[in-house]
């Protein structure tokens, strides 16, 4: 499941809704739902890790450093940022392909 602090669940739907209703056309439900799983799951499978890898860091903040583990000592914001940032840039190119296919 994808954490809400990642913000992408709508566009996440939206882009579902489009490539699932792409898929259906010219071929049976089977073959349709196999594109759609090709197509949609990695990126899916992206938000999610992204929005454990925040929820993570957002989990560490509320203890005491003296509490938190050697990772989360180690986890920096930039870093949680910067996986943040690059998943946009993921997600716009998704978009843009979506454009291009319509």
């Amino acid at each position: 499941m994808a954490r809400p602090h990642v913000g992408a669940g709508v566009t996440k739907a939206a882009l579902d809704a489009v490539s699932l209703a792409d898929a259906t056309v010219g071929q049976g439900v089977a073959a349709a739902l196999l594109q759609y799983q090709r197509e949609q799951q990695p990126f899916g499978r992206g938000l999610v890790a992204l929005g454990r890898q925040e929820g993570a860091y957002l989990s560490a903040q509320l203890k005491p450093p003296d509490q938190r583990t050697a990772a989360e000592l180690k986890r920096d914001v930039k870093d949680v940022l910067l996986s943040h940032q690059l998943r946009s840039e993921s997600l716009r190119d998704v978009l843009a392909a979506s454009r291009r296919a319509v």
